[in-house]
């Protein structure tokens, strides 16, 4: 199975543990970028009117995988409006999925919002809290490179019992 790992970050943090997942697992790392700045109004026109933001690479840098591994932080309960274009790519591809999401604290419907946008259920769905895993009173935290490494082998232990890789 060839699997790629793509992420989407705005402080670092998913960027951070992506990176090490992809190292990990010995597969390539694709990392979204947006063609602008991206600042608070834009995140919250995003989610109000449900805009999709141009990132490159485009999606169809995916054809050649057979599951893509998603990292994203949420923004106000829904994933990163960046990684859109990807979950409706994967959706229309019948592309297997998984999604794993730094962010700040619990998202309870964040496997039905996911699932909404790609049409399809994530295979493996993972949100790491960096609240609940590292105890931090702040969803604005920035890892350091021994946190991102914890938050890394989580992913890799869950990902194993997953694949039996």
């Amino acid at each position: 199975m060839k699997m790629a790992v793509v992420s989407y970050s705005l402080s670092g943090n998913n960027q951070m543990v992506a990176q090490k997942v992809a190292a990990g697992l010995g597969i390539e790392h694709i990392q979204l970028k947006e063609g602008r700045k991206r600042r608070a109004l834009n995140t919250l026109v995003d989610i109000i009117f449900n805009r999709t933001p141009r990132v490159s690479p485009e999606p169809d840098v995916l054809a050649g995988y057979d599951f893509i591994l998603l990292f994203a932080p949420v923004w106000m309960g829904h994933i990163a409006t960046p990684l859109r274009s990807y979950l409706k790519y994967i959706g229309e591809q019948r592309k297997q999925y998984g999604l794993i999401a730094v962010c700040g604290g619990v998202n309870r419907n964040l496997k039905a919002k996911v699932t909404g946008y790609a049409g399809v259920e994530p295979a493996v769905l993972m949100e790491l809290a960096i609240m609940i895993e590292l105890g931090v009173k702040t969803p604005f935290y920035r890892l350091n490179s021994a946190e991102a490494e914890r938050l890394a082998d989580k992913v890799l232990a869950g990902l194993r019992g997953h694949f039996k890789l």
